[in-house]
């Protein structure tokens, strides 16, 4: 990003005003940047992305004559660990909880 005589004139800069220099990525986040994909070889997601799957975890109602039965979709190995990691059950889902915000930020690494 800089270089030579700007990258100097910068650390000065920021030396002077006493602002911290910009942070530098870890080897493990360049790697994880690079390759979309986490230590445990899963994809990498957004909040968005995540959003969007949780989204697609479904309750049927089906009526057999007069019996009615709620069915919950089988979430997927991600859904799955999400609602691990909110600390909630997908059978509840989507009733409103309280989220953790450190929990989805530790699924989101």
């Amino acid at each position: 990003m800089w270089s030579g005589t700007c990258a100097a004139r910068l650390r000065r800069y920021c030396l002077m005003m006493r602002i911290p220099p910009p942070a530098q990525r870890s080897v493990r986040a360049e790697r994880k940047a690079r390759e979309q994909r986490t230590a445990e070889g899963t994809v990498v997601h957004s909040f968005a992305t995540v959003l969007q799957d949780l989204a697609t975890v479904a309750k049927n109602r089906v009526r057999l004559g007069d019996v009615e039965v709620d069915i919950i979709t089988t979430p997927t190995s991600l859904q799955q660990r999400a609602f691990e990691l909110l600390e909630v059950s997908y059978r509840g889902w989507p009733q409103l909880y309280p989220v953790d915000p450190h929990a989805l930020r530790r699924f989101l690494q």
